[in-house]
């Protein structure tokens, strides 16, 4: 930099700035971690409870995993609340219930906040990770089998979290009128502190063998400060009403890459493989009131599906377009589209992509 307003320039230092770009070849379609903190105890837990099931009902059982973690306040606390919960609190800094926490930083609030806007904004985020888990159940042993697939360089401080949940219990009713509770946390393996990764090497595939046995009989504490003791006993209610949640944790960030939820004695399978590589795609104006742009580029030759979708899952728009050119772009009307948020999910070559759009008029 020379003859800065017609002199010298008085600081070179600042005339260069750089930043390092991680390129990936493709990416995997994220399914959320959703970690909800309530109890039986806590009244507003309850309409937070169904708050949460409602927008979820939106969504496909395979976009997230729930686990519920049974807290010790407000009161006596839930009863099926255990210190590897506690520990999980105080790695979020926990303050109240009901919270939930959204790939550990992309969202924490009220549960009875929760909409589909913040699912969404989540979904829009693509993993490059690809994770599967299968398990099994024998007897009081739970044998969890994990295959990590890295889908480039992941520099990064990461633990691979497991927990076995319990779909249903029932015998932890509390003061705040539910009788059933779902997803409820029963054990993490092997411990709350999780398994170190560290980083992850493209095409360098990780698998994880794990195994617990829960000790003793079923008991049902008093109240959460007489939590179990799983070295003597354990809160399962029904063996056969188990599963288990993975996810990987930036151990830095809290940044949630990627979660899945074991398939019960069989091999996971393949999921989607999103490409990058060959396509980008741009909507402007977003948000947009009368005509949305869609631009797209890399796919000549290609025939192209782009499908809208409001957040009732309802198709409201649908085209197939013939690429013949390496820069290709069409305009979506949507003059006559309620307001609100809108996913697109764009089609070709064999991936599959999801941006959103806004109307605001």
């Amino acid at each position: 930099a020379t003859n800065i307003n017609g002199s010298d320039d008085m600081d070179t230092s600042n005339d260069m700035v750089s930043k390092t770009v991680t390129v990936f070849d493709n990416a995997e379609e994220r399914r959320l971690l959703l970690e909800s903190f309530t109890s039986s105890t806590c009244p507003p837990c309850a309409p937070g409870n169904i708050n949460v099931s409602n927008v979820l009902s939106n969504y496909s059982d395979d976009q997230y995993s729930l686990i519920k973690y049974q807290m010790n306040f407000p009161g006596s606390g839930d009863p099926y609340y255990t210190e590897e919960i506690g520990e999980r609190a105080t790695y979020y800094g926990l303050s109240f219930v009901p919270l939930l926490v959204i790939d550990g930083n992309e969202w924490q609030d009220n549960s009875n906040s929760l909409t589909s806007n913040e699912i969404e904004n989540a979904l829009e985020n693509p993993s490059f990770v690809r994770l599967n888990s299968n398990f099994t159940v024998e007897e009081q042993t739970v044998d969890i089998n994990i295959n990590i697939e890295p889908l480039g360089d992941i520099s990064s401080e990461l633990t691979l979290h497991t927990a076995i949940f319990e779909t249903t219990t029932y015998q932890n009713v509390g003061t705040n009128g539910e009788t059933e509770f779902e997803n409820v946390m029963k054990k993490m393996v092997p411990n709350a502190s999780g398994t170190n990764i560290g980083s992850l090497e493209n095409g360098v595939n990780l698998s994880q063998n794990l195994t617990y046995t829960f000790q003793g009989d079923y008991i049902l504490p008093a109240n959460s400060s007489q939590a179990v003791d799983h070295t003597q006993n354990h809160t399962v209610e029904d063996f056969e009403n188990l599963g288990v949640i993975v996810w990987l944790q930036d151990n830095v960030t809290k940044d949630v890459i990627q979660s899945t939820v074991a398939i019960l004695g069989a091999t996971p399978p393949p999921t989607n493989i999103i490409d990058y590589s060959n396509a980008n795609i741009m909507i402007f104006p977003n948000p947009t009131s009368n005509i949305a742009t869609v631009a797209f580029k890399g796919l000549k030759g290609e025939n192209v599906t782009i499908e809208m979708y409001n957040l009732l899952g309802e198709m409201v728009y649908s085209d197939v377009y013939s690429s013949k050119s390496e820069f290709e772009h069409l305009n979506i009307d949507v003059s006559n589209m309620s307001n609100g948020v809108y996913s697109l999910v764009f089609k070709a070559g064999g991936s599959v992509h999801t941006k959103k759009i806004q109307v605001v008029k």
